[in-house]
């Protein structure tokens, strides 16, 4: 099980990940605190021209929308990349697929389900039934919403695209828009 750190590219922004997270901050599962210590760890980056970024690159897919691209590499730098492998064996890159195939593997929450941190957040503005983007969960803030980390996305209280921005951010967002929570079975 390989587990890496920091991105092998060196791009402008990124900030160096965490390497060790702090145990019971977010859940009493460590592997949990090691997938949000690294997305964490990203926020801040932003990407180059073209969709320039690591986390396609890592994959061969560089100069893509990457929100689904980050989430997965995110599971994958720390050994948990079977947690989301389903439309490829390093994770996933297109949202309603891969929907698709959390759904049939039974990952997806009941609508109604409050999140816990390490969730997976897909979202359909556009079109309520094709999810377009997706999110790592880190606090559900219910009534207010959701606190995740977003790749691809835009800052909060931005005007740019929140399904195909410009990098890397924590997000504060409503639940206006969600189309379904996904959580991942998390080794013990």
């Amino acid at each position: 099980m390989m587990v890496t750190a920091t991105p092998t590219h060196t791009w402008a922004g990124v900030y160096p990940a965490l390497t060790k997270p702090v145990i019971g901050k977010y859940s009493p599962n460590h592997n949990i605190d090691k997938v949000i210590a690294l997305a964490l760890g990203q926020v801040g980056f932003v990407e180059g021209v073209n969709n320039d970024n690591p986390y396609g690159a890592s994959v061969g897919m560089n100069h893509e929308p990457y929100c689904c691209l980050g989430v997965s590499w995110t599971f994958r730098n720390v050994g948990l990349v079977d947690l989301v492998a389903g439309q490829y064996s390093w994770g996933y890159a297109e949202c309603q697929g891969a929907l698709n195939i959390f759904a049939s593997k039974g990952l997806v929450l009941p609508h109604g389900t409050p999140a816990k941190a390490g969730d997976i957040a897909m979202w359909a503005w556009d079109n309520p039934n094709v999810a377009e983007h997706t999110e790592l969960i880190i606090e559900d803030q219910t009534p207010s919403g959701l606190v995740l980390v977003g790749w691809n996305t835009s800052p909060d209280h931005a005007n740019g695209s929140q399904a195909n921005g410009g990098g890397t951010y924590l997000r504060h967002r409503s639940v206006y828009g969600l189309k379904a929570i996904v959580r991942p079975r998390y080794p013990q």
